[in-house]
């Protein structure tokens, strides 16, 4: 369809053919490329339409476009709408009627004689780019539902210039018009006629001299979005019922000796000059008058006397600081009269045009009363008119940001009130609604005239607390090492991804930290536990909800917690010192991160680390064993001896040690295989950086005795294994030093006077292990026998080296028999001198 395009033009299906003939119905548009431009502009389609066509009259053409070998056209639609205009100039001094079926302009000179009656109907559209000078009469009446339209085809200069003469008493009238785009559109100081206009529109009127001049009757007319600067100069003798809303008012005389002023709505202008007095005021023909501004002052007064009366008006508040606030006067300008403006009305005239003066927000006074946060759930929205509206037209109700963006709709179960002053609607408030300060937007309500409400988006807040309303069940509790938060109405929230969780501290009386992010994940459930705490430490939460568009909401109301003390030993906060602090504190010592772990209560010696002095002190505790938690003053203990002796660990001291902790080097950690050799004790160990950190203790007050001791076996391949950090702890809880090399010890003071024997595990089901220390070089002979005294099985093991040694014995391969067995060893010293030891054991199948 690229190639060889053309076009035609044609009538639309049901067009009639008389309207217009097409006297070039066809065009060439030539072969179109991917990125082609229009360049045949000397062949357009040509129409001429019938001079007789009325004003306003929408032509329908169809345009056909083909491409050389297309299979098919393309139609598009042209709608044309005519304009069938008059040209008015030169004088008119008869009558002459403008009719809406054609668009009349002035753009030449054009008079209406002093004999002369210009007459507008309904619907009639007038462009004036002249001048139009009027000494006879102009009578422009329209309707509602068709008002004329009279548009400036420029700001400068007025439409209508009425200079008639002294003795002509003629009456212009100007009913359900509507100007727009003029500097001043009924007037300038050369008018001498009585105006009276009812129930007109003006809007973008502007100028910087006069804008608006009127000599008769001005009531019923609405005044928006202008810059006026004058508002009335040549004085109507009566301004009632109109409203003036957003416009920018910066000199305007409105009152005068013999004017009256009464039941007018100024809304949200920003006002210069207002009201100004040359003599004596009757002061009863001002009255009623609405007075609502946000945009700057109200009023400003202009006045040679001392006090200027503008009393009984309304001024959108009940408020007096506020009302005051919005007039400039002798208190803003020493040179101004002071404005009296007690008593006044509490309520707007019924008779000013249709604006809103009140917004209850669940029955509280969204601009003079304190509103409570508005909260989860349906509220209630009663908007008050000043007299009774237009049912047709419902008010759109809104708040948010600001329109055309993002607006939350009141719309609920709208409805009026018997006498349509008040529209009450409902808006339900969601988690996802957004928290803060909202401003309410009431607009598109109309009142019996005809006329729009102005638009009232400044004076009524309300603030939204759903968030902090949603989370009144959510809850701190504080416990031992922990704060539990619980959010039972998270389960009842539609549409959300997960909430997350902050929380800050009190770093002084008055500052507190950043809110940190407490969770790593998103938390799902309506519960979750804080163990990273101190007791006795405050904590603040709160939580934002994720939104499914990844965007947080506003944050919850804030719950503190102050988690509590735990006693000495216990370690998990569960109020009670036993077995279960103990695996907590070897967890923690192992890295485990156990949950809750109160370390000042783990920490029974306060020394300010968690090590096995720790565990020995918590056993001490639960055996009732410790009348105080911290070791007693004195002499401290004798330091103990450990060394390697193949793949056994040997200890060697003169005193008992409760429990060991230590850490070997190695590069090969995992290479390292650690079982211990105590029966009772347990050993638990875990890999580091540098190699292996261990600890040997016991949950049954159980110690190693005196003298030398096989503890561990150490199961490696390592050359580079040695030994780090090492200590002990007295049954006491005491630091006992252990030592890696010996330190004016000899070997034989620990050697004892007679075979010393121990066998582990026991019952054994497996391996039996076999510890002796001799006291002196000896072959040794280990017998089995059973109960009746029957030789069951034996081994030997000749040249034996005094001290500890140890033997593990296989007992299946020794066939030794299952139950209680007795297991003696001989000990035959290699210069003379013999011992012997006996030990019951049970062996298991």
């Amino acid at each position: 369809q690229a190639d060889n395009v053309q076009a035609k033009l044609q009538l639309g299906e049901f067009e009639d053919p008389t309207v217009a003939n097409i006297t070039n119905d066809q065009a060439t548009i030539g072969s179109i490329s991917a990125y082609a431009t229009r360049t045949n502009e000397n062949d357009p389609f040509v129409v001429e339409i019938a001079d007789n066509l009325v004003h306003g009259r929408d032509l329908v053409f169809e345009a056909l476009v083909w491409g050389e070998g297309a299979l098919d056209t393309i139609y598009q639609p042209i709608i044309i709408t005519v304009m069938n205009g008059t040209k008015l100039s030169g004088v008119m001094d008869s009558t002459m009627v403008l009719t809406p079926d054609r668009l009349w302009l002035v753009r030449e000179s054009f008079r209406v004689g002093a004999n002369g009656v210009l007459i507008i109907e309904p619907g009639t559209r007038l462009i004036i780019g002249n001048i139009i000078i009027v000494r006879g009469r102009v009578i422009a009446e329209g309707e509602e539902n068709s008002p004329i339209i009279i548009e400036g085809e420029n700001h400068f200069g007025p439409l209508f210039r009425f200079n008639t003469f002294d003795n002509q008493d003629f009456i212009q009238i100007f009913d359900y018009v509507s100007f727009s785009n003029s500097h001043s559109p009924l007037g300038d100081d050369w008018s001498y006629s009585e105006v009276n206009v009812t129930n007109c529109v003006f809007e973008n009127i502007t100028g910087d001299g006069y804008s608006s001049y009127f000599n008769g009757i001005f009531t019923k007319n609405v005044i928006k979005n202008s810059f006026l600067g004058r508002l009335f100069e040549y004085r109507p003798n009566v301004a009632s019922r109109n409203s003036f809303h957003n416009n920018l008012i910066f000199y305007s005389n409105v009152i005068f000796d013999e004017d009256t002023f009464k039941h007018n709505a100024l809304v949200n202008n920003d006002a210069n000059v207002l009201f100004e007095r040359y003599s004596s005021v009757e002061y009863d023909k001002v009255y009623g008058n609405s007075f609502i501004s946000t945009n700057g002052y109200s009023i400003k007064l202009r006045d040679h006397e001392e006090f200027l009366d503008i009393s009984n008006q309304y001024w959108g508040t009940t408020n007096s600081n506020k009302i005051k606030e919005d007039i400039f006067d002798f208190w803003n300008d020493s040179s101004l009269p002071q404005a009296i403006y007690e008593p006044f009305l509490t309520a707007p005239s019924e008779e000013a045009p249709g604006h809103v003066w009140k917004v209850l927000v669940n029955g509280a006074d969204a601009q003079d009363e304190f509103v409570e946060p508005v909260g989860i759930g349906q509220h209630e929205f009663k908007v008050y008119f000043n007299r009774a509206m237009d049912p047709d037209y419902p008010p759109q109700i809104t708040f948010g940001v600001r329109a055309p963006y993002t607006q939350q709709a009141v719309a609920e179960d709208g409805e009026w009130s018997e006498d349509f002053k008040v529209y009450t609607a409902y808006a339900t408030v969601g988690l996802l609604t957004g928290d803060g300060i909202n401003r309410l937007r009431v607009s598109g309500a109309r009142d019996p005239n005809g006329f729009d409400i102005p638009v009232e988006d400044s004076r009524f807040e309300f603030l939204i607390d759903a968030a902090a309303g949603a989370s009144t069940a959510f809850t701190a509790t504080p416990g031992m090492g922990r704060v539990d938060l619980d959010w039972e109405a998270f389960d009842e929230i539609e549409d959300v991804l997960g909430y997350n969780l902050y929380r800050f501290e009190m770093e002084t009386d008055t500052t507190f930290t950043e809110p940190a992010l407490l969770n790593q994940q998103l938390v799902l459930d309506t519960e979750y536990t804080d163990f990273e705490v101190l007791p006795g430490d405050a904590y603040f939460y709160y939580y934002k909800i994720l939104r499914t568009n990844m965007a947080e909401t506003d944050s919850s109301q804030v719950v503190t917690a102050i988690p509590h003390t735990a006693a000495p030993g216990d370690a998990n906060g569960d109020y009670n010192v036993d077995v279960m602090d103990i695996v907590a504190i070897v967890a923690y010592m192992l890295n485990q991160n156990p949950q809750p772990f109160i370390f000042e209560a783990a920490d029974v010696n306060q020394d300010g680390v968690i090590n096995v002095l720790d565990i020995v002190g918590v056993v001490g505790l639960i055996m009732n064993e410790k009348s105080n938690l911290f070791p007693p003053t004195g002499m401290p203990p004798l330091p103990a001896y450990v060394y390697l002796k193949d793949e056994l660990v040997q200890i060697e001291s003169k005193g008992q040690l409760a429990a060991i902790e230590f850490t070997l080097h190695t590069a090969f950690p995992d290479q390292v295989k650690l079982t211990s050799l105590l029966p009772g004790f347990e050993l638990a160990w875990r890999k580091t950086e540098k190699g292996i950190h261990g600890f040997l203790f016991n949950m049954q007050n159980k110690c190693i005795p005196e003298g030398i001791h096989n503890i561990i076996r150490i199961q490696h391949q390592n050359p580079d294994l040695h030994w780090g950090e090492i200590f002990g702890a007295d049954p006491d809880g005491c630091l006992v030093e252990i030592l890696t090399e010996p330190v004016g010890i000899s070997e034989q003071q620990y050697l004892p006077d007679e075979l010393q024997l121990d066998i582990f595990p026991n019952p054994a089901r497996d391996i039996l292990n076999i510890e002796y220390v001799l006291p002196m070089t000896a072959d040794v002979e280990i017998v089995f026998h059973d109960i009746y005294g029957r030789r069951v099985g034996h081994a030997t093991f000749p040249a034996q080296s005094p001290g500890i040694n140890m033997h593990a014995i296989n007992i299946q391969s020794h066939s030794l028999p299952e139950g209680i067995v007795f297991c003696r060893v001989f000990a035959r010293g290699a210069q003379g001198g013999f011992l012997q030891k006996t030990m019951k054991v049970i062996l298991l199948q």
